[in-house]
């Protein structure tokens, strides 16, 4: 099984808002825009 890091980026990007938005009521979407900072660097 071979891993794309943007993919899987992504995919904790998601579950971190889910989260967020479980404890917080917010949705803030912060785990989404640090992950997407972060794809420049995996290249």
């Amino acid at each position: 099984m071979k891993l794309d890091f943007t993919d899987f980026l992504y995919a904790m990007s998601f579950a971190l808002d889910a989260v967020e938005h479980e404890f917080t009521g917010a949705t803030a979407e912060h785990g989404k825009r640090v992950a997407w900072l972060f794809v420049p660097c995996s290249v």
